[in-house]
């Protein structure tokens, strides 16, 4: 029996398992009496000396009933450096797996993995390599997470692997669309024209906000998403400041 400092009595197992000490607590006193502990104990004593760890089976358990969107909403938990768009940019990737999130995570396979990607990839080849990976990240995490007695993970293999091992990853080609200094001129009266419409008349709010916007990246340099977001309170017209999510300018 051991009694901890704030007096509860509980009756454990201790023994070597795998070159190691192990403690394993049968449950409290009063909820079970001696001849109920005396009779777990030798039921457990001869399981592990049988070769089988009892320290293995919650933690597989708890593995088994761990969902998708149970096992991303940890890595979330755990990744505190991913920034909100990073973030977005996983839960909008993962909408195309949005079928598997209340899935058990052991219960996707490579095959799965295989023939949603080339689904995925019937609409857009860059997100659905995008969410495969992401999915590969979350595994990955959730191998480390869970682990057996002696650290050694549960998860022994990502079925995202499959597209490495037979190279069926979409090949995505870089995006050049970099404007060359002689296409400036010509780029500028493009978007300044935005704002009105052939007969020279201005146009509804919607072509100057859009003039107002490409503006904005070119001579800043913002990312998409930075100016997509900028709020007004962000934004110090006197000292020509303003502040983004990722640090000044």
């Amino acid at each position: 029996m051991r009694v901890t400092a704030n007096d509860v009595k509980s009756f454990i197992v201790q023994q070597r398992i795998h070159g190691r000490d192990r403690r394993i607590t049968l449950g409290r006193h009063g909820v079970l009496t001696v001849e109920q502990a005396r009779k777990a104990a030798k039921r457990l004593l001869g399981e592990i000396a049988s070769g089988h760890d009892p320290l293995a089976e919650p933690a597989k358990q708890r593995l088994q009933s761990t969902t998708l969107a149970e096992a991303f909403a940890s890595y979330l938990v755990v990744r505190k450096d991913l920034k909100p768009g990073a973030v977005n940019d996983m839960k909008v990737a993962l909408k195309g797996l949005s079928d598997w999130m209340h899935r058990p995570l052991t219960s996707i396979t490579r095959d799965m993995v295989v023939k949603r990607h080339a689904k995925l990839g019937e609409r857009s080849h860059a997100r659905a390599n995008l969410a495969m990976r992401y999915l590969r990240a979350v595994i990955n995490f959730a191998a480390g997470q869970y682990t057996d007695s002696e650290g050694k993970p549960l998860i022994t293999g990502n079925p995202v692997k499959r597209l490495s091992d037979t190279r069926g990853w979409y090949r995505i080609e870089r995006r050049r669309t970099v404007i060359k200094p002689h296409q400036l001129r010509p780029w500028f009266e493009a978007v300044l024209s935005l704002s009105h419409a052939p007969n020279g008349q201005y146009r509804p709010s919607t072509d100057g906000a859009a003039r107002d916007y490409l503006l904005l990246l070119i001579l800043t340099g913002l990312r998409n998403r930075e100016a997509a977001t900028l709020q007004w309170e962000n934004v110090d017209l006197r000292a020509s400041r303003m502040t983004t999510s990722v640090g000044r300018r």
